[in-house]
């Protein structure tokens, strides 16, 4: 279920991704601090790729990210990497990990923590929500003609509880 949850939330970054032109993709945005919708999408890219990686060495370090600005300026290679991730993804299965994780200026300060690959990918569909959301400000502000996934940037459980506030309120309706 992680899995094809965290391939349903990628495709939902493709398609939006895909109805913006390359330069609305990279351009600097105000409502985002001159930060553009492609490095929001870099961002989420590189802690899947950090995950994939630690799938193949046993060690998942987030600080370890490339900073591609390839990935931030051409979106076409960007949803190229999402489908690539989003295949990764679905032919991986659970096993034990080690996080690496530093909270401190002092690079020598690293702490190692027992994680598992679900437990991560738990981890970046979150971190895929909240950059969705991000994106989605930038979306409404910038490219208003731009349609997005109905649930688009919504956290999981959001979603679960509207909907069941929505059946209780059909019920007292009743």
């Amino acid at each position: 279920m992680l899995r094809s949850t965290s391939a349903e939330i990628i495709t939902q970054v493709i398609t939006v991704t895909e109805k913006l032109s390359n330069e609305e993709f990279a351009r600097p945005l105000a409502i985002l601090n001159g930060s553009s919708i492609g490095k929001n999408i870099r961002h989420i890219i590189e802690f899947y790729d950090c995950l994939l990686r630690g799938y193949k060495n046993g060690t998942v370090n987030y600080d370890a990210r490339e900073h591609n600005t390839l990935l931030e300026n051409d979106k076409f290679l960007a949803t190229e990497t999402l489908e690539i991730i989003k295949e990764k993804i679905m032919n991986s299965s659970d096993k034990q990990l080690t996080l690496l994780v530093n909270f401190s200026n002092d690079e020598a300060a690293v702490n190692s923590i027992a994680t598992t690959v679900y437990r991560e990918l738990i981890y970046n569909i979150e971190h895929v929500v909240h950059h969705a959301a991000i994106i989605k400000i930038a979306l409404k502000n910038s490219f208003p003609e731009v349609a997005v996934p109905e649930n688009f940037g919504i956290a999981y459980s959001t979603v679960k509880y509207a909907k069941q506030q929505q059946e209780e309120e059909k019920l007292h309706v009743q």
